[in-house]
């Protein structure tokens, strides 16, 4: 496990790399149900820029369900569905690439939810 730990980091942009609190691999800033605040807002803008990306997915705090913020750009899948953790509802976030365009939309127990519906506020600053 320590060898495979390694060669990711290894392999790793070496901003993603660093162990700094505000690296985005530790910051948990993205994970807070609110609007993001325009500090974070500006890492998520400058994280995607450099690894040529148009959202972040993140976990590892628990969600009531899957939800996005900053217009998408961010979405929180970590909805606690073990019975170790709250037993809510797995989720599915699906990202689609269907003829150049890419549709993102929650697959749930009751059906497909379009992003949309699950962005949580509006971007104001």
């Amino acid at each position: 496990a320590e060898q495979r730990s390694e060669k990711i980091m290894a392999d790793m942009p070496e901003f993603l790399a660093e162990c700094e609190f505000d690296s985005p691999l530790w910051l948990r800033d993205y994970s807070s149900r609110r609007i993001l605040h325009p500090s974070a807002s500006s890492k998520l803008e400058e994280c995607l820029f450099r690894l040529d990306a148009n959202r972040m997915v993140v976990g590892h705090v628990v969600q009531s369900n899957i939800n996005g913020a900053d217009d998408g750009k961010i979405w929180r899948i970590d909805v606690g569905a073990s019975k170790g953790m709250r037993g809510n509802a797995p989720e599915v976030l699906e990202v689609r690439k269907w003829f150049g365009m890419e549709f993102v939309s929650i697959l749930t127990r009751k059906g497909t939810v379009r992003s949309r519906a699950r962005i949580v506020g509006e971007k104001l600053w």
